[in-house]
Parts: C-alpha cells; sequence; structure tokens
C-alpha cells in the first residue's frame, strides 16, 4: 500500500469517527429521541372553520391522520407538518380539502425522523362524506360521527376506524393492518393485500372482505344480508355473529367458527387448512376442501347438509340437518347426529358403524379410503 492510499484511508477513518461523535453528543442533548434531532424544521399551523363542512377531501403522503370530535362543533385542522411542505387546507361552498402537494423527492426524507400530524377536530354530525388517500401515513377516526360515504386509499398505513356510516364505508390498504370497532354501516368494503383485519362490535347490511396475505379476527357482527370473506393466506376466527348468509374462503389456512346464524346459507371453502365451527345454526350448509380437517359441534342446520373433502377427517359431535351428504377420498367419518337417520355409507377401505333406523331425515356417507363410524345422540 502506498503512502497516499494510507493517507488517504486515515483521513476517511478519522472524519468516520468525528461523524460518529458529533451525531451521539447531538443525539444525547435530543434526550436520545430521534424524532428530536430534525424538530427544529417542524411548526404546528392551526385553521379554524365556523361555516358548515360537508364534504371533506384529505390526501396526505407521511403524515398520520386523525379524526376527532370537536368540543364546540366547530372544525379545526392542526397541522405539525415541515416547514419547506406545508399542506394546503383550503374550504369552499361546504368542502374542505387537504392536499400535501407534490410527492417529495427520495433524498428529501434522509435523516428525517420527526413524522407530520394533521389533527382534524369535527363536529360528530354533519359531514357528508369523508375521502382520505394516504401513502405511508397511519389513519384513526375515534368518535361517534356519523357520516353518509366514506372511503379510505393507503399504500403503507394501519388504519383504524370507529363511527357511523350510512351508505358505505369503504377501505383499501396495500399494507397495513384495518381495525374496524363499535361501528354501524351500510355496505362495509375492506380490501387489504398484506396485513391483518380485526373487527369488533360491527353492525352492517353486508360485509366484504378481501386479502392476500393476513388474518381476519370478527367479534359481535350483525349483518342484516351477505358477508363474504375471501383470503389467500391466513386464518380466518369469527365469534358471535349473525348474517343473512356468510361465505368464507381461504386458500391456505384455518377458519374458526363460533356463535354463529345465518337467516340463509352458511358456505365454507378451504384449499389447505383446517376447519372448526362451534355452537351455530344456518338454513343451509356446504363445505368444500382438498386438504385439512372438518370438525363440528353442535351446529343445526335446518335444511340441506353438504360436505366435499379430498384429503382429511370430518368429526362432528352432536350436530343435525334435514338431509345430509358427506364426500370424502381419504379421511375418517365420525360423528354424532341429533335426529334420527336413513344412513347410507360406502368405504372402499375402511370400517363402517352405523346405526340402522327406517326413519328420519336422508344421510349419505361415501368415502374411498377411511372409516365410518355415527351415532345417535339420546
Amino acid at each position: 500500500m502506498n503512502n497516499t492510499v494510507y493517507i488517504i484511508l486515515v483521513i476517511a477513518l478519522a472524519l468516520t469517527l468525528v461523524g460518529g461523535i458529533i451525531f451521539t453528543v447531538a443525539l444525547a442533548a435530543a434526550d436520545w429521541d430521534f424524532s428530536n434531532l430534525d424538530s427544529g424544521q417542524y411548526s404546528t399551523n392551526s385553521y379554524n372553520f365556523d361555516e358548515l363542512i360537508s364534504d371533506i377531501t384529505i390526501c396526505v403522503f407521511r403524515a398520520d391522520v386523525n379524526i376527532l370530535p370537536s368540543s364546540d362543533n366547530s372544525t379545526r385542522v392542526v397541522c405539525y407538518e415541515k416547514n419547506k411542505s406545508k399542506h394546503e387546507v383550503t374550504f369552499e361552498v361546504g368542502s374542505l380539502k387537504i392536499d400535501a402537494g407534490s410527492a417529495p423527492k427520495w433524498y428529501e426524507n434522509l435523516f428525517v425522523f420527526s413524522k407530520p400530524k394533521i389533527d382534524i377536530y369535527l363536529p360528530e354530525e354533519g359531514v357528508r362524506s369523508l375521502m382520505i388517500v394516504s401513502d405511508t401515513g397511519d389513519v384513526n377516526v375515534s368518535g361517534k360521527f356519523s357520516f353518509s360515504y366514506v372511503t379510505i386509499g393507503a399504500d403503507t398505513s394501519d388504519i383504524s376506524f370507529a363511527g357511523s356510516v350510512e351508505y358505505q364505508l369503504k377501505i383499501e390498504v396495500c399494507t397495513g393492518d384495518v381495525e374496524i370497532e363499535d361501528t354501524v354501516a351500510g355496505d362495509a368494503q375492506i380490501t387489504v393485500s398484506t396485513g391483518d383485519i380485526d373487527i369488533e362490535n360491527l353492525e352492517c347490511k353486508s360485509l366484504k372482505t378481501i386479502g392476500d396475505t393476513g388474518g381476519i379476527e370478527i367479534e359481535k357482527l350483525t349483518a342484516s344480508g351477505t358477508v363474504d370473506i375471501e383470503r389467500s393466506t391466513g386464518d380466518v376466527e369469527m365469534d358471535i355473529a349473525s348474517a343473512g348468509s356468510l361465505s368464507v374462503k381461504t386458500d391456505t389456512g384455518d377458519i374458526t367458527l363460533g356463535n354463529i346464524t345465518c337467516a340463509d346459507e352458511l358456505g365454507i371453502s378451504v384449499s389447505t387448512g383446517d376447519t372448526c365451527i362451534s355452537n351455530s345454526t344456518t338454513k343451509s350448509f356446504t363445505s368444500t376442501g382438498d386438504t385439512g380437517d372438518l370438525k363440528m359441534s353442535n351446529l343445526v342446520v335446518d335444511d340441506a347438509m353438504s360436505i366435499k373433502r379430498s384429503t382429511g377427517d370430518v368429526e362432528f359431535e352432536r350436530c343435525d340437518a334435514a338431509e345430509v351428504s358427506i364426500t370424502t377420498d381419504t379421511g375418517h367419518v365420525v360423528g354424532s347426529f341429533l335426529s334420527d337417520k336413513i344412513i347410507f355409507a360406502s368405504s372402499n377401505t375402511g370400517k363402517i358403524d352405523v346405526p340402522k333406523s327406517t326413519v328420519g331425515g336422508k344421510c349419505e356417507i361415501t368415502t374411498t379410503t377411511g372409516k365410518i363410524i355415527i351415532s345417535i345422540c339420546e
């Protein structure tokens, strides 16, 4: 190594050490809070509106958006924002618009530790539509708000919502979690590519959830119409729910349903994963699957029960239906009915033990490889 290269390396190392020392001193002076390092570049700006606002449109990039109840029925917007890239807040003929302007250049986000935030204080009634478009900022709507329409679209964001939406609640997220709590809505549609969906205490006309990767947890759901749940990879858990009809479809993931009431049809479709249903009632029931077990307890079906499995066991306890059809390729069928059945059982390889009865509903059970053991509860 010649002297010139050696000197350059020494200088580079020295500069690195000096930079590290300066950064450490600055961070210590900021109480070891990274956000304090660039806080001087931010300021808080407030906007007050006494006029009636019916429509709100918000377009942001990094800023978190919080919709909060107003204490005096006026509208107030508080922006904690970067001095060089302030949000544009405008009001015209009942419409409030908040716009972040053009997207920041990639280098403008280097060494940025603070995050902008927009707090919007609204009257709980009077706003007809709310539309929020976000890039990487989280969105939180919390309060007893009454909207007519709500649309939230985001790229990489977490969304939480609580309130009332008369007609349509629509949320679309590429990457992030969605949480719905204590909400009344007309038609609710939630689309998440990668992320979890958590719903608790939702009353709606209809619900549709679509996603690729992530789990879905639903507790205390009341829907007068249809509920459609579609997931590629992820578990679905639902407890205490009633609907006109319920359809759950997954490619890879387990499905767990408990305390479900369907006025019309309950349908389950899974490619790979186990399904467990307990303490539920429905007019009709269908379940299809490629690989995975089906376990049922205290499932009562008014009309027909239809089950088809390629590979997996079917186990049920204290279940019933007016008519039953169970077909599996590889798997056992073991269960108990609440009422007498006229059972037609067939298995190429496996033990068959079913009650012989000439009264009751028709029950057909067919398996290629597996045993069939059925009993009637006393």
